[in-house]
């Protein structure tokens, strides 16, 4: 009696108790189950190669056999690329099993694509190998993740700049905000939050997508405007423009009044041109000081004889547009006003003359003749002095024979020969009034001089 049985996985046949004559052979056959294969036969206890069947030979006695068998399993490999794992990694998996791989990306990478035994399943986060009936792969690749960010830049709220960009997560990423001229930062906001104001550079861990808007405000410039002297400037005091718009100013000086200086920003520029000044681009604050000076003219003053007389004021002096001034004649001892002469025209022998809203130059000369016997015009002799000295202009050549000179009281203080020339003197007396006496035969001429102190 052979006693026949099948372990788990399978059949065998003939099984039970088999009945087999004494010296004949009996053959076993092994059926597995689906997902089992025959793993080896145990005849009385002792092991026996694997084989489909197996043949008890030359039956003699009493026998036990028993077919074995063993589920197929199989192999689950799961492989990843950089930036992510899977799990599990390798898995050995009986036939018709499933297995679930996870796969999961790091932080800032993102699953890319899934290979299945050669096959992309596309970005799946976990895979399930159902009713495995082979050795399968599995490799997940991953990706670094990219976010947008979109930075814009308004001015004075108008859109005039923008840039997208595509950037890596975890990336730290410089954002500069481009400054335009004329215009400043106002406000900065990230993804609807405000940003301090602290300059335009700013520093991003990029971890999500971002909308970065700038807001500027065109600046504001200013110009100062002063004026010394009596005159205006248009417009005054502080003006507020728009950066790099320009500015035109208008100096007005007082009637009488000139513009003599502008001094731009510090910097004198001399006497302008014209009457204005024009800033063409204010990009940077500026002042403007117009210095208004009044018109000053001259008035000159004279006598003739130098020595016959005075005016006061004498010389050229400049007087300011409008003034009025008044000149005093005075003749000297001996001498008298013949007549005043004011550019050029005779107002009379006045011993003043006044100017009134001086409005240009003039000139003013005195005449003077002397007192006493009149000039011979025949002999055409003239008696004046200067300081200490007597001079006698003899123009005719007279015979002059003698001359004498007195003081008020009679004394003769000088008497010496004449000449046909002409003659001086040179006295060391106290000032007052002196009296010239010339002799020319029967004919005799007395004049008075003033002679000035020593």
């Amino acid at each position: 009696t052979v006693t026949a049985q099948a372990g788990v996985g399978g059949s065998i046949s003939p099984t039970g108790e088999v009945e087999v004559l004494c010296g004949e052979s009996q053959t076993f056959t092994a059926t597995p189950e689906e997902g089992y294969y025959v793993s080896g036969w145990l005849v009385d206890g002792e092991t026996q190669p694997a084989s489909a069947e197996f043949t008890l030979n030359d039956v003699r006695g009493t026998h036990t056999v028993e077919v074995q068998f063993a589920q197929y399993t199989y192999h689950v490999t799961a492989t990843n690329g950089f930036g992510g794992s899977v799990s599990p990694a390798d898995t050995v998996v009986a036939y018709g099993s499933d297995v679930t791989v996870a796969i999961t990306a790091e932080e800032c990478y993102e699953v890319d694509s899934v290979v299945v035994n050669g096959v992309n399943v596309g970005a799946v986060d976990t895979y399930t190998f159902a009713n495995i009936h082979g050795d399968s792969a599995l490799t997940a690749y991953f990706s670094i993740m990219e976010y947008v960010a979109m930075a814009s830049v308004y001015l004075d709220g108008d859109y005039v700049y923008g840039v997208l960009l595509h950037i890596p997560c975890g990336t730290d990423t410089v954002m500069e905000i481009p400054m335009f001229d004329c215009y400043h930062l106002d406000s900065v906001m990230v993804n609807g939050q405000h940003l301090p104001l602290t300059d335009s550079v700013y520093l991003f861990n990029v971890q999500e997508d971002y909308m970065i808007t700038a807001y500027m405000s065109s600046n504001q410039m200013y110009v100062v405007a002063s004026a010394q002297g009596n005159g205006t400037v248009t417009p005054s005091d502080t003006t507020w423009v728009p950066c790099n718009s320009s500015l035109t100013y208008t100096f007005h000086p007082a009637e009488g009044w000139f513009t003599q200086e502008l001094i731009i920003d510090g910097v004198s520029l001399g006497t302008p041109a014209d009457s204005t000044y024009t800033f063409d681009v204010v990009d940077q604050n500026h002042t403007i000081e117009v210095i208004f000076a009044v018109y000053e003219y001259a008035i000159t003053s004279t006598v003739d004889p130098i020595d016959a007389g005075q005016i006061t004021p004498y010389g050229a002096h400049f007087y300011p547009a409008g003034d009025t001034v008044t000149f005093t004649i005075m003749p000297f001892p001996g001498y008298r006003i013949v007549s005043v002469e004011v550019d050029g025209e005779d107002v009379g022998s006045v011993s003043s003359y006044t100017f009134e809203n001086i409005q240009d130059n003039h000139t003013i000369v005195a005449h003077f003749s002397t007192v006493g016997v009149p000039e011979s015009e025949e002999l055409q002799v003239n008696i004046h002095s200067s300081g200490q000295t007597v001079f006698v202009r003899n123009e005719s050549g007279a015979d002059i024979r003698v001359v004498e000179i007195f003081d008020v009281t009679g004394r003769r203080i000088l008497r010496t020969a004449g000449s046909t020339s002409d003659m001086s003197f040179e006295l060391n007396v106290a000032p007052g009034v002196y009296v010239v006496r010339l002799e020319m035969g029967s004919a005799r001429i007395s004049r008075k001089v003033w002679i000035e102190g020593r």
